[in-house]
């Protein structure tokens, strides 16, 4: 787990490493979302068995953040999306079976769609 991810989220470091348990996929783990309009969006997603998956993005064109939820523990989840430029959506996310990296699409309610990649796809 990175510092930076640590500071970003306002966590300590060491309550990140001991959340993150590889063999039920909790922990912390990087976000990309590419859009079709060429919009790049990276963050993280902390995934937990007792709360749920919560993300967090940083849009790479203007200080966007957008953020979602899930408490969906099945292998294909859908989260809603905000976006602080008042943007919505979801994003439909499917776990791989090592539980450390997923993959999905995301719709924003200004029509732009895009591919999402969390973790280390193999």
């Amino acid at each position: 787990m990175s510092d930076s991810i640590a500071r970003a989220l306002r966590i300590d470091r060491s309550a990140l490493e001991s959340m993150h348990d590889q063999k039920h996929g909790n922990g912390v783990f990087p976000v990309t979302a590419k859009m079709d309009s060429g919009e790049t969006f990276k963050g993280s997603t902390i995934n937990s068995k007792k709360k749920g998956r919560h993300f967090s993005l940083q849009s790479s064109r203007r200080s966007t953040t957008c953020s979602g939820d899930s408490d969906s523990p099945k292998p294909m989840s859908t989260f809603q999306i905000k976006c602080s430029d008042g943007r919505t959506g979801n994003a439909i996310i499917t776990i791989a079976s090592d539980n450390m990296s997923a993959t999905g699409k995301v719709t924003l309610s200004d029509g732009s769609k895009g591919r999402v990649i969390v973790g280390q796809p193999r």
